[in-house]
């Protein structure tokens, strides 16, 4: 892929779209699993940080 170019800027794009649509539905189920096994967890915390610290 070359992002050097607008063709290639816009395959990288739309290739990140579907790596975080399908990240979404991975989320959602790692998050349903930690709530069954760790109710008291902080499910709110923004992505990439330790329970929202």
């Amino acid at each position: 892929m070359r992002v050097e170019t607008p063709a290639g800027r816009a395959e990288y794009a739309a290739a990140q779209r579907g790596f975080a649509v399908r990240g979404q539905a991975l989320r959602a189920d790692l998050l349903a699993l930690l709530a069954a096994w760790c109710p008291d967890a902080r499910a709110e915390a923004p992505a990439g940080t330790p329970q929202g610290r």
